[in-house]
């Protein structure tokens, strides 16, 4: 039962970015279709990803997962591919920082995972819902 509570609090930290955005810049009044702003997507993803590793999903004494990835895939595609990048930067610097060296191994299949959200990514703003599904 504790691991599900994890994960619906992984979920919310999830869910908490898309709102916040909704709220704050689409919800505005705007003549035309509103502009991305990535800076505020960075912001948002930057913030969740610091609090959903604040907060993983322990499986065991010395494993937990976190959805992090998530927050990282969505930060490339809406956010562009520098702010993504500063973004995996910052959680490789989190995680040395909360967990340590030794938690850093799964990086680099982080890294490689983020290969197609990258080459999408230019293209998402102009992809139909149905497409983006």
């Amino acid at each position: 039962m504790l691991q599900l509570k994890d994960l619906l609090i992984q979920f919310a930290i999830i869910i908490i970015p898309v709102f916040l955005y909704e709220m704050f810049w689409l919800s505005r009044y705007h003549n035309t279709s509103p502009k991305q702003n990535r800076i505020l997507v960075g912001f948002l993803t930057f913030f969740n990803i610091f609090i959903c590793l604040l907060y993983p999903i322990h499986i065991s004494e010395n494993m937990a997962i976190t959805f992090s990835i998530l927050l990282i895939y969505s930060s490339i595609l809406y956010g562009g591919r520098l702010i993504g990048t500063i973004i995996i930067l910052t959680k490789a610097v989190f995680v040395y920082l909360l967990y340590g060296l030794a938690s850093l191994k799964s990086f680099p299949f982080e890294v490689i995972s983020c290969i197609l959200p990258f080459i999408v990514s230019p293209h998402w703003v102009s992809f139909s819902k149905r497409k983006k599904f």
